[in-house]
């Protein structure tokens, strides 16, 4: 790899940007907009971030400042890198916004990628034993988690319609796929209960977990994401067991509730995780 300094003209800008590689992620108009502005009114400065190209010659990283300096028709000195591997790209930031992961699975071609990056995180913590808790993943830990639990796909494609719903799509896909590994008729039958709600006798864990989404949905009190995570895998042990509960519920504090409730079927792999 070598990296000069280069004054890019306009000029320069579009003859690369048609170099552009064909599944970059999408263009953000208002990150052009911001970067355009930033170049006319003389704020722009080179920082050592790079315009990046790969082996091949093709733009992999930059198309937003191209787009700037085009906007802006003033030239920008900037640091150029060339011959960059195919297998960095995955680690590169782009004009100051930090490519997350639902950017680099769009660019690999996946689709819901917010949903999908998501409710990858819901699982992978959940299976690491660490619900609750706000650990972030990388974008490398993500790319190795969709590899690693391929068929969330199928929950996501479920879900992600569902945005503004009672229950988030990322929360209920991740739910999907855990309890599908255990009993797809009863995962499907949660993801109907949940998004429907109709037909649903009082017995039905399926209800009581509806219900206590529908005022959570109203309240200015929101529960926390992994809370609702919780009630779910308690409701779904509690179909898959033909249990019926009088009341739904999930008090991390107690004694007997101090770690996330596991999937009935999933308990003993958890313990040794």
């Amino acid at each position: 790899m070598r990296i000069e300094s280069i004054l890019i003209t306009p000029e320069m800008a579009e003859k690369w940007y048609a170099t552009n590689v064909a599944h970059n992620r999408p263009i953000i108009r208002a990150h052009v907009k911001f970067l355009a502005e930033e170049i006319t009114m003389g704020r722009w400065r080179e920082n050592g971030d790079t315009i990046r190209f790969n082996t091949a010659g093709k733009l992999i990283d930059g198309q937003h400042r191209l787009l700037a300096i085009m906007e802006a028709n003033l030239p920008v000195q900037s640091q150029v890198a060339y011959d960059v591997t195919d297998d960095a790209f995955h680690t590169i930031d782009a004009g100051g916004r930090e490519r997350k992961p639902a950017d680099v699975l769009s660019i690999k071609g996946e689709v819901c990628t917010k949903t999908l990056a998501a409710a990858l995180s819901f699982v992978g913590r959940y299976y690491k034993n660490i619900l609750p808790g706000s650990r972030k993943f990388s974008t490398g830990e993500i790319l190795e988690l969709l590899e690693q639990y391929p068929r969330i796909r199928i929950s996501v494609s479920l879900t992600d319609a569902d945005k503004g719903f009672i229950m988030s799509p990322s929360i209920l896909a991740a739910c999907h796929y855990l309890f599908g590994t255990v009993n797809k008729e009863i995962a499907d039958e949660f993801v109907h209960a949940i998004k429907a709600g109709s037909r649903l006798d009082e017995t039905n864990p399926f209800y009581l977990l509806r219900e206590r989404l529908v005022r959570n949905a109203a309240s200015k009190a929101k529960l926390p994401s992994e809370y609702i995570m919780a009630l779910a895998v308690k409701a779904f042990n509690a179909k898959l067991t033909n249990k019926r509960l009088g009341v739904l519920s999930y008090s991390p504090g107690k004694t007997d509730e101090k770690k996330f409730p596991a999937v009935m079927a999933h308990a003993e792999l958890l313990k040794v995780a």
